[in-house]
């Protein structure tokens, strides 16, 4: 770990108890990120993004999920020893979440200043009236007008652009270290999703938040993100600069990912996809998880599970693209 690190996860692997026995998710994920840095982190849905962002602060419930090995350090303080209250001590504080879904994220039966200087006061002693002037700081940072008059508002007498910004606001109010955001543009129409990722931009510029973008969509990687790691089945495949894993991909996994975005350069009239689906935990096979869409695939990927290789660039493949 680098002592500019913001977050580093090591080896962390967690599986649940179903009612088919135990089956492991996120099997041996390492990645790092540092201050003012937006790491992306994509895979198809079912490739396992939001179950390992939610392990880093424990959000999972346990029973039915546990955290097999790992390590996870904020800074220079290992998560992974901490009992839930003192979790409690930097989810929201030194850690903000963005989730998927801003109208179930959000109590309906709250308005939304209960729900925005809730972080306040529980780790802060601002006045009152300091917690309201925050409140509406923040609001108007992330673009929200008449920011009073939202404060006495329900979430269901918002748009979903606005809840989503509220969402933002919440997780930005105690000015945290790293930002997680899961899917933060999903649900919402183009124009509203651009405003969205330039806000979420403007914040790593002006306040060196970290941030983890969680998304399916590799063009919004490609804009917005300084590296990218590439998840498949639980694992990380691949992982490297932005540049790098966009203009050379190594796993054929994420080859064929890039091959699939829509473009003006793209002159195919049906463009190409990938076979299959992502193979359930507990059904996932000997070896490579991917060798079964894989048109790369050779007998050693059948046989022995590989392991991410490189310095930079690093990737998970025993045929990688050349």
């Amino acid at each position: 770990m680098s002592s500019s690190d913001v977050l580093l996860v090591d080896d962390l692997s967690v599986g649940f108890n179903t009612e088919d026995g135990f089956v492991e998710v996120i099997e041996d994920v390492s990645f790092s990120i540092k201050p003012g840095e937006v790491l992306g982190l994509v895979g198809e849905s079912g490739s396992g993004k939001t179950v390992a962002a939610m392990s880093l602060l424990s959000l999972l419930p346990s029973p039915p999920a546990k955290r097999l090995k790992g390590q996870i350090l904020l800074g220079d303080v290992d998560l992974t020893a901490l009992n839930s209250k003192q979790l409690l001590n930097y989810r929201g504080r030194d850690v903000g979440y963005i989730f998927q879904e801003p109208m179930n994220s959000l109590n309906p039966t709250y308005k939304i200043g209960y729900q925005l200087m809730e972080p306040l006061k529980l780790h802060t002693n601002l006045s009152k009236s300091e917690i309201r002037a925050k409140a509406i700081e923040m609001l108007n940072l992330v673009g929200i007008n008449e920011p009073e008059r939202r404060l006495e508002q329900y979430p269901f007498e918002l748009s979903g652009g606005i809840r989503q910004r509220v969402m933002i606001a919440m997780a930005l109010i105690c000015e945290p270290k790293l930002l997680i955001a899961d899917e933060p543009t999903t649900a919402l129409d183009v124009t509203v999703q651009a405003q969205i990722m330039d806000l979420l931009r403007n914040i790593r510029k002006d306040l060196k938040t970290a941030i983890l973008l969680i998304t399916h969509d590799m063009g919004l990687v490609a804009e917005n993100c300084d590296r990218v790691a590439v998840m498949y089945a639980g694992r990380i495949v691949e992982t490297g600069s932005v540049t790098q894993v966009m203009k050379s991909p190594r796993h054929p996994y994420t080859k064929a990912l890039l091959e699939s975005i829509p473009g003006i350069h793209n002159k195919k009239e049906v463009l190409p996809t990938i076979a299959g689906m992502v193979p359930a935990p507990g059904k996932r096979p000997v070896g490579c998880n991917f060798q079964d869409r894989c048109a790369s695939v050779i007998e050693k990927c059948r046989q022995s599970e590989p392991v991410l290789d490189g310095k930079d660039h690093r990737v998970e493949c025993w045929n990688p693209v050349s």
